[in-house]
């Protein structure tokens, strides 16, 4: 079978603009090159293969853009590339502001995605054909690829939501206007207004306790380990939203989005997920969460 490795094309990003009917001849000529190189399907192969071509052919701008997250590591702000960054004197911001750079942006990656294992990470034409049939599917797609700073924001929403019965039990105005601190203003409505209401089935996710009282005030590291918390708390949830609706992303969701540090399991996260709980996951962050709102609609 055909797969995306990280040897994909390092013009893979640029490609994701494009569509296959708009390229001109001189470029797709130069494209089928680098699918050669990349592990994406090319025609012939695929009818050599027996490749079923009565049915729709991959996406081109997902190939793409599945492709360019495996092959840069080092375009987004955190990934975890084991060794290869943190435990010198240049940070991972630091390296990835270094692969930016024209002469060093093919090595650092080719080495950061090796040492990440993300260039072991197969994907076949089948599963490519399968993404973005559902709103669900397209989460998970922009889950698996988008920055891991901006999926660590959906992750504090979730888990806001998931929380929102934790927070309603806080009696002094001191602690809710520290939680509205730790959570922003628009997610603080959101779990403590539209949750009970709207997306109440999600509190059942909760399987723990977070533990909320007026030191979170006045202890700035306290309130910071809350919010730990509750970003762990959703990134669980949409690890398991990922393993549920596009099993094959989750080890690239994995490797891209590490659990945040010193949140362990959050308030702790029932599994498996429900239909159910999935829809309501994809109604919040497509009514609540811009940057992603014309994707997962």
């Amino acid at each position: 079978m055909s797969a995306i490795t990280a040897s994909a094309s390092t013009s893979a990003e640029r490609l994701a603009t494009l569509s296959p009917d708009t390229i001109p001849a001189r470029e797709r000529s130069l494209a089928g090159d680098e699918t050669a190189r990349s592990g994406l399907p090319a025609d012939g192969d695929a009818r050599a293969s027996g490749e079923d071509y009565s049915r729709p052919n991959v996406d081109f701008a997902i190939a793409a853009r599945i492709a360019a997250a495996i092959a840069r590591p080092l375009g987004a702000t955190r990934v975890a590339v084991g060794d290869f960054t943190g435990s010198g004197p240049i940070s991972v911001a630091g390296m990835s502001a270094i692969a930016r750079h024209a002469s060093f942006g093919a090595a650092l990656n080719r080495a950061a995605a090796r040492l990440s294992k993300l260039e072991e990470i197969f994907i076949d034409t089948g599963h490519l054909r399968q993404l973005g049939r559902s709103s669900a599917s397209s989460l998970s797609l922009t889950l698996a690829t988008d920055d891991p700073a901006v999926v660590a924001q959906a992750s504090l929403l979730v888990g806001a939501a998931i929380l929102h019965r934790h927070f309603l039990s806080c009696t002094l105005k001191s602690e809710r206007e520290a939680l509205r601190g730790i959570l922003g203003n628009d997610f603080y409505l959101v779990a403590t207004r539209e949750a009970p209401v709207l997306y109440a089935p999600l509190a059942g996710l909760a399987g723990g306790s977070l533990s909320i009282d007026a030191s979170i005030a006045t202890d700035d590291e306290r309130a910071r380990d809350i919010g730990r918390r509750i970003t762990a708390t959703g990134h669980a949830t949409l690890c398991l939203l990922v393993e549920r609706t596009e099993p094959f992303l989750a080890p690239l969701f994995a490797i891209r989005n590490p659990p945040p540090p010193d949140g362990g399991n959050g308030a702790g996260v029932v599994a498996p997920l429900t239909d159910q709980h999935c829809a309501h996951i994809v109604k919040l962050l497509q009514r609540r969460f811009p940057p992603w709102s014309p994707i997962v609609g």
